[in-house]
């Protein structure tokens, strides 16, 4: 239900993003690139969409996408669903894509790591290599707020950008991400309730200006057209979604 509501707002939400992306990055030379990461990308489903995106106007010759997540079974998910979308050149871009499985936040406990992970590829990390925009979505949520944004510094160039949507507290406080496994067993991970403002807080206290936030309310009409499924009632009238789009400024 909550990825349905992000798949929402990112309709709108990630194309201007990366519009924005693409203007700031200036893209007026011969071989010149964008990079972008998806971090804590899982089987892709936003990674998908980094792909699609219309970047004939970035003036880029080659976009470089990247999705880290600590899951290789998830990763390897997305190698397949993705790898026909970077196989041509599209409006005369080179698509390159990238996955990685490692410990995305390595500066949280050991319980953000999984079995054969490795700390952040050099490849995302400092100058000359740093990327130029982020995208992590849903994933705040499993994550302590300082580790999550002394990673987004990590990687992120000066003046870089990013796009982070989570769940929001008045949902949080009654609930939690969860999945059923093979077995038909309930599996909820580490989960922490994050307001708004905390968010915005840590993101200030690490370097990062923010541009801006969005939050999103269950509506009725949601539910009713069939853009969530029926679950969405009892959360009809509650905030349960919020992205905010912050810029590395030291």
């Amino acid at each position: 239900m909550l990825q349905a509501i992000d798949d929402l707002e990112l309709a709108s939400l990630l194309p201007n993003f990366l519009a924005s992306v693409s203007s700031s990055t200036g893209g007026d030379g011969e071989g010149d690139e964008i990079s972008v990461l998806d971090l804590g990308c899982g089987t892709g489903r936003n990674t998908f969409k980094l792909l699609r995106h219309d970047w004939s106007k970035s003036g880029a010759q080659r976009v470089n996408v990247m999705g880290l997540d600590f899951s290789q079974a998830m990763l390897n998910i997305a190698s397949e669903k993705l790898a026909p979308l970077v196989q041509q050149e599209k409006a005369g871009i080179i698509l390159g894509l990238r996955l990685e499985c490692c410990n995305c936040f390595p500066t949280a406990s050991s319980t953000n790591a999984s079995a054969g992970t490795s700390a952040l590829p050099e490849a995302v990390k400092g100058s000359p290599a740093a990327v130029d925009a982020v995208i992590s979505t849903l994933v705040l949520e499993h994550v302590p707020l300082t580790p999550f944004f002394a990673t987004l510094a990590a990687v992120l160039r000066r003046g870089g950008t990013a796009l982070v949507t989570n769940m929001h507290e008045d949902m949080g406080r009654v609930s939690q991400a969860g999945f059923v496994n093979e077995a038909g067993v309930k599996v909820r991970g580490s989960s922490f309730v994050y307001s708004v403002q905390e968010t915005v807080d840590a993101a200030t206290e690490a370097g990062f200006e923010v541009l801006r936030v969005v939050e999103r309310e269950m509506q009725k009409a949601d539910v009713e057209a069939g853009r969530v499924g029926g679950r969405g009632w009892k959360w009809v009238g509650v905030k349960v979604w919020y992205g905010v789009i912050v810029r590395k400024v030291v």
